[in-house]
């Protein structure tokens, strides 16, 4: 018997040393008995001392459908329950479906995805050029805020630098606040990266969701937009987070797991090893403070696209 700890997703602070007759990986999910109970654990390492004060379980099974969470993913979770105090086996279990993969559909599927005719896109503004050549297409981790005014065509900045990730086979996320996760946002992206997108967000239901989080987990769909739940999905190859409007408060979780959407994404492109961009007109002060102070990449966008006048503003008592 090799011995394993297990974070299990329960309300335990600490992992929990399982046994099983086998060679286990880190991040790969289990199931296994706490009490009269079986619950889902994600293995974190070996237990090379366990206790012999207890008598030790074995694990029941292994998850065989859920693919096994990555090395950054696994560390990002545990970064997760350090910094928001949360169970780590209850941090790495928030992104995982509720539904088997193919467990039988009970109602009509709908389309989540508009189907739209191909638009061509627009020609970049030079400071549209500007901005996307700034941030550039390689990897590495570095966090990019694009404060533009509204109209500057932040959405379209956003569009050529997936364009770049999907080119060299990369995948992309982008949290949007759930007010914005509008038909006319994803319609958008419809008509520029057509069946390549899925979305995630609260008005899904169980069934629409576990399809939407396979098709990126499987590699069927490269870009997804959702809510900042959406940010869980453990997507295999990204290479690029968005978060657009990252200064709106309905990026923060205040039940459960409590965390910030955007600071959390930014941590995930930290253990990828991949750019993040920050989009505002408005953003929070502790986004500028961090641009200004050098510790994110400031690029600005101060003209409408086509030269369109910015509205009067007038201060009056």
């Amino acid at each position: 018997m090799i011995y394993y700890r297990i974070a299990v997703n329960a309300p335990l602070r600490e992992p929990l040393t399982y046994s099983y007759d086998g060679e286990l990986s880190p991040g790969q999910l289990v199931q296994a008995p706490l009490g009269k109970r079986q619950v889902s654990g994600v293995v974190l390492e070996k237990d090379p001392e366990p206790s012999t004060e207890f008598k030790i379980k074995p694990i029941s099974s292994l998850h065989e459908e859920t693919p096994q969470l990555k090395e950054s993913y696994l560390k990002w979770a545990q970064w997760i329950s350090r910094y928001y105090f949360h169970p780590v086996g209850q941090v790495a279990h928030t992104g995982i479906p509720s539904l088997k993969k193919n467990s039988q559909r009970k109602s009509k599927k709908r389309p989540l995805i508009p189907e739209v005719d191909s638009v061509t896109p627009p020609q970049l503004t030079e400071e549209q050029t500007t901005v996307v050549q700034a941030i550039g297409f390689d990897g590495g981790f570095k966090t990019h805020l694009v404060h533009g005014v509204t109209g500057s065509g932040k959405t379209e900045v956003y569009m050529e630098l997936i364009h770049a990730r999907l080119e060299k086979g990369q995948a992309c996320i982008v949290l949007v606040p759930e007010i914005s996760l509008t038909p006319q946002l994803v319609r958008r992206f419809a008509e520029r990266f057509h069946d390549q997108i899925a979305v995630l967000h609260s008005g899904l239901t169980d069934r629409e969701r576990t399809d939407q989080w396979w098709s990126m987990v499987d590699g069927q769909k490269k870009i997804l937009i959702g809510a900042r739940s959406a940010l869980f999905c453990p997507i295999p190859n990204l290479g690029l987070i968005v978060i657009d409007e990252e200064h709106e408060p309905s990026f923060k979780q205040e039940e459960k797991l409590k965390y910030h959407a955007r600071d959390t994404a930014i941590m995930r492109a930290h253990f990828e090893d991949i750019p993040i961009v920050l989009g505002s007109a408005t953003p929070s002060l502790e986004t500028w403070q961090n641009a200004k102070s050098g510790r994110y990449q400031l690029h600005q966008l101060k003209k409408r696209v086509q030269d369109r006048p910015m509205p009067d503003v007038e201060i009056i008592e």
